[in-house]
């Protein structure tokens, strides 16, 4: 019998086995007897290896788990630091309404972030920009040629309107705060 047998071999050897056994009408010859001790034994040593190995893997992910939990909460508490040091840093530059500060080596700046289209009355936006809105095939909306459609601004329109076009729209609005980035 080979020492380094799969499960499945140990078990084809099972079966093999039982066969012989069948084949002799139940008969179990000293010699049988002795291949299926082995073969128990082997079955046996098997099971406790993979347990062995299961047990080591099961360990070894509970311990990765537990990294990855703390240097999730490291990731987390260093974005809640970066955050609290911008607002200082921009809080400082409105004081002294300033957009940049130049160290040595590196600067600080205020710079504009693109400007975000916000729909505050969309039954206002639509009477009154009927050409902003386009039909969306979702679930549960307006039926339209067997098709369900909602009617949804369309945010790059609008925000070209008012901003390239200078038209205003009631119910809509543009803003464009600033970020702190460093250089």
């Amino acid at each position: 019998m080979n020492e380094k047998q799969s499960l499945l071999d140990i078990q084809r050897e099972a079966e093999s086995l039982y066969g012989e056994i069948e084949a002799a009408y139940g008969e179990i010859t000293p010699e049988l007897e002795e291949k299926l001790a082995a073969n128990t034994a082997a079955l046996m040593a098997k099971i406790d290896s993979y347990a062995f190995v299961l047990d080591m893997l099961a360990g070894r992910e509970r311990a990765l788990r537990s990294v990855r939990t703390e240097i999730e909460l490291r990731i987390k508490a260093s974005m809640a630091h970066q955050e609290r040091l911008k607002q200082a840093v921009d809080l400082y530059m409105l004081g002294q309404d300033i957009d940049e500060i130049r160290g040595e080596a590196r600067s600080v700046k205020r710079v504009k972030n693109p400007p975000k289209l916000e729909v505050l009355d969309e039954k206002q936006a639509r009477d009154a920009a009927p050409w902003g809105f386009v039909l969306e095939e979702i679930e549960g909306a307006i039926v339209k040629d067997g098709k369900a459609y909602a009617v949804k601004p369309d945010k790059k329109v609008l925000k070209d309107a008012i901003l390239k076009e200078g038209r205003e729209i009631p119910g809509v609005v543009v803003t464009q705060g600033k970020r702190i980035e460093t250089r």
